[in-house]
């Protein structure tokens, strides 16, 4: 690789990975927010978007093609947008990737974020934000850690924010009553049913898939899996 090259793959992978961490911590920031009742929708767009940032950082710096194209006898063709744009992996394709860094509990529960992206898109639904914290709080973690490992130390999301990663704290009570509401869509239930009933115990229950809260030696989580 050039000197020339290797600078520009460094430079975009640079400025992808300051915009991942942007997403993260607006994510975050966004969540712990007070004044905002969109916490779901907008927590799981902005984490997707720097995971898959992320991951087309990692894939540029290693030189591994994440742009679709069709192999011909002699070139690539490329995929491209009405604009002409070069369409890019989706997070779910980046982790669908043999080259795909990322653990089996972590994508599993961004699998399981960008699957309920789908079943949200365009409704507010408040009740899922106490219910599946656990889940939001295990993407953040990951993601800090997954950042750290792939691109050193100074992009951690923990560095810029002081607490970034402290979601609403909770009490053993309020905990205690962490369920899913007759709010909740009867469809969006099901689906969090079949995605958990599709799962190991020890998957279910691993940390990068649902943060586990600890309180005075009993386990709460926020989610429950019957």
């Amino acid at each position: 690789m050039t000197k020339r090259r290797a600078r520009r793959v460094h430079s975009i992978a640079n400025e992808l990975l300051t915009k991942s961490r942007e997403a993260a911590l607006s994510a975050v920031q966004l969540f712990n927010n007070p004044l905002i009742q969109f916490k779901s929708e907008a927590f799981i767009v902005l984490m997707v978007i720097g995971w898959t940032y992320l991951l087309h950082a990692y894939c540029r710096k290693r030189n591994i093609e994440y742009r679709y194209f069709d192999q011909k006898a002699k070139r690539r063709v490329f995929h491209k947008t009405s604009s002409g744009a070069h369409k890019h992996w989706e997070l779910q394709r980046c982790l669908n990737d043999p080259s795909c860094p990322i653990d089996t509990d972590t994508a599993n529960n961004l699998r399981f974020l960008i699957n309920l992206r789908h079943e949200i898109e365009h409704q507010m639904t408040m009740e899922l934000d106490s219910y599946l914290s656990g889940r939001y709080q295990a993407c953040a973690l990951n993601f800090n850690a997954y950042i750290k490992k792939l691109c050193g130390d100074e992009w951690g999301i923990d560095r810029h924010l002081m607490y970034a990663l402290q979601f609403t704290e909770l009490s053993h009570a309020q905990a205690s009553s962490i369920k899913i509401t007759d709010h909740v869509p009867a469809r969006l239930t099901a689906f969090i049913a079949e995605f958990d009933g599709q799962m190991t115990h020890e998957e279910f229950n691993s940390e990068r898939f649902s943060y586990r809260l600890l309180f005075r030696g009993c386990q709460k989580t926020g989610s429950i899996k019957s």
